[in-house]
């Protein structure tokens, strides 16, 4: 790409925590075929998820929080050698 151009991703951070919130709260087994849109397009690595699941995280605003921090890097640029499972915590 030339150095001219700059290409802007926006991310709709309201609508993401909202759609992350539904997965780590859902109870079902079988939560990962209800909310695949967001496993794949997310910026959050699956993994993370499941562990907010593990730790029983039902508030928004720790989501919130973990989705603001991704959102920096939505290109998926994410930094090397970073534990992104204790970011949250």
């Amino acid at each position: 790409m030339s150095r001219f151009y700059r290409v802007q991703v926006e991310i709709d951070t309201e609508a993401l925590t909202d759609a992350y919130l539904a997965y780590v709260t859902d109870p079902r087994a079988s939560r990962n075929e209800h909310h695949q849109e967001v496993l794949e397009e997310g910026p959050i690595p699956q993994t993370c998820l499941e562990a907010m699941v593990l730790d029983g995280v039902d508030d928004r605003r720790i989501v919130a929080e973990f989705v603001e921090w991704f959102a920096q890097f939505p290109t998926g640029n994410l930094p090397a050698g970073h534990d992104y499972i204790q970011a949250w915590h």
